[in-house]
């Protein structure tokens, strides 16, 4: 059995006024979650 480690790095990004943490892992193309509020959409 193999063993596969995955580094994942921790990093933010500001944007205007607002500062958003985001991290990244793996190979490929990437992958977006967004949540929020059903009701608002």
């Amino acid at each position: 059995m193999s063993s596969v480690s995955t580094i994942i790095e921790q990093h933010t990004a500001k944007v205007g006024e607002l500062t958003f943490a985001y991290l990244k892992a793996g190979s490929g193309d990437p992958l977006v979650l967004l949540h929020g509020f059903p009701q608002h959409s």
